[in-house]
């Protein structure tokens, strides 16, 4: 088909356009496009960067960490390298020790060293956990606190308090054995019927049988008590050998189970020592050399954790001083009293006896004048011994040894009645000391000051390592 002017000025006839043909899109020129784009290609280049500065920066990140670890293996290696010069001088050492020492004993003329001894450390390059006496101060520190803190919060054991009484009791029941002695003694002296028991057993047997039952440390001295009254009563024993024999018993019944005894027995069961405080004095001085020391070589981090450590033994000290049982003390101080004043009349009855029979080696006792001066100026509510002091002046004022004798079996007789009297103080002040016990439990206070503080002192001494000169 032959082709017009007018056609070749327009140029070729473009095809006929189809839906649904997959053209090739049009490039939109528009401003908005190519701000579009620009901003796509900063992002873009935005992006790139970040991601080579992260690169960059994690890259010295791992030249920094390595030439840490080079520069931390250097240094282990050359304080490995010290440790092993300092092992080989030592030993170098030790040998030229061992053979200058044999060279002398040979009678040798002794040259002179070539290995000089190793230097020590200083205290601040070793560190308290290196140091012999840092961490002999942190141990007593640590026990000596720890164990005061323990020993504070733990209440009375009840076997200790039970024993207590036990013991107490026992003590009673000895001396009203001693006090049938006397009234043996007395009854065969002034030619009276002899006590007897119902179902004829020896005098005393029932007290001494109780007594041994509550206290089976005892039974020694009851059995020989028991023997001796025994012996006292046969009227085959010479006059002479029965007073002796008496006086043993008598002896024997009185040490039996002593006051002291049983003071011990409270003061275990109360916490009445003065172990935990020294314990807790001991180590908070030891605890402040260590704080001291540690101060002069400026380990600063162990300094903050000593100091809490102190400040946590100071606070164990009030109850290691008062004791976990400090309610039992007034009323252990009045059984103390009440004890001693049912001892003194024990012993005043048998001292009494033995002047009423010429047998007793005070020469005071033989004066008028012993008779009528009172032997119980220091026992409280002495009006209770009122019958007792007129019955000693009426053995004074007795004319003759069958008066006196006579005046001696109701001396007898009335002592017991004073003992006795004196016995329900003993019960008393007892049974607030056992009240007392039983009311005091386990605090747990003193024992987590007393732990912390010696789980602190040890942490102090371990994280005081030292450190090199010139770093």
């Amino acid at each position: 088909m032959p082709v017009s002017e007018d056609d070749t000025q327009r140029g070729p006839e473009r095809p006929m356009l189809i839906l649904g043909d997959d053209l090739p899109d049009v490039e939109d020129t528009t401003p908005e496009e190519l701000r579009r784009q620009q901003e796509e290609a900063r992002r873009e280049i935005e992006r790139q960067r970040r991601e080579l500065q992260e690169e960059i920066e994690r890259r010295r990140r791992e030249a920094e960490r390595e030439i840490a670890e080079m520069e931390a293996q250097k240094e282990r290696e050359l304080r490995e390298r010290e440790r092993d010069l300092e092992r080989t001088q030592k030993k170098l050492y030790r040998r030229e020790s061992r053979l200058l020492s044999t060279v002398r004993r040979k009678g040798r003329p002794v040259p002179e060293r070539l290995v000089q001894r190793p230097a020590r450390p200083p205290l601040r390059e070793r560190g308290l956990r290196r140091s012999g006496l840092g961490v002999c101060l942190g141990l007593v520190a640590a026990l000596g606190i720890g164990v005061a803190g323990t020993a504070a919060g733990t209440g009375s054991d009840p076997e200790t308090a039970a024993e207590l009484e036990a013991m107490d009791r026992a003590m009673v029941l000895h001396m009203r054995s001693g006090l049938t002695a006397d009234e043996v003694v007395a009854a065969r002296m002034a030619g009276q019927p002899l006590p007897s028991a119902e179902d004829g057993s020896v005098p005393g047997e029932a007290f001494v049988d109780e007594a041994v039952a509550l206290a089976p440390d005892s039974r020694r001295y009851g059995e020989r008590t028991l023997e001796r009254i025994e012996q006292v009563a046969d009227e085959q024993t010479g006059t002479v050998r029965a007073l002796t024999l008496w006086s043993q018993a008598r002896d024997e019944a009185g040490y039996a189970v002593g006051s002291w005894d049983v003071a011990d027995l409270r003061e275990e069961a109360a916490d009445e020592g003065a172990g935990p405080l020294v314990l807790g004095i001991v180590g908070l001085v030891a605890l402040l050399v260590l704080l001291a020391m540690a101060v002069a070589v400026k380990a600063w981090v162990a300094v903050p954790v000593l100091l809490v450590a102190t400040v946590l033994g100071v606070g164990v000290l009030p109850a290691a001083a008062t004791g976990v049982t400090n309610g039992v003390g007034q009323a252990a101080e009045d059984h103390d009293v009440a004890s001693e004043a049912l001892e003194d009349v024990y012993e005043q009855v048998g001292r009494d006896l033995e002047a009423a029979y010429g047998v007793s080696t005070s020469s005071y006792a033989g004066l008028p004048e012993y008779w009528v001066e009172d032997p119980f100026y220091d026992i409280p509510e002495p009006g209770t011994l009122q019958d007792y002091l007129r019955a000693r002046e009426a053995v004074g004022e007795a004319d003759g040894d069958e008066a006196t004798y006579a005046a001696a079996a109701d001396l007898a007789a009335t002592g017991r009645t004073a003992f006795e009297a004196r016995v329900p103080a003993v019960e008393e002040t007892r049974a607030r000391i056992l009240d007392g016990l039983a009311g005091s439990g386990d605090r747990a206070w003193p024992v987590l000051l007393g732990l912390g503080a010696a789980a602190l002192v040890v942490a102090g001494v371990a994280v005081s390592g030292g450190r090199r000169e010139g770093r």
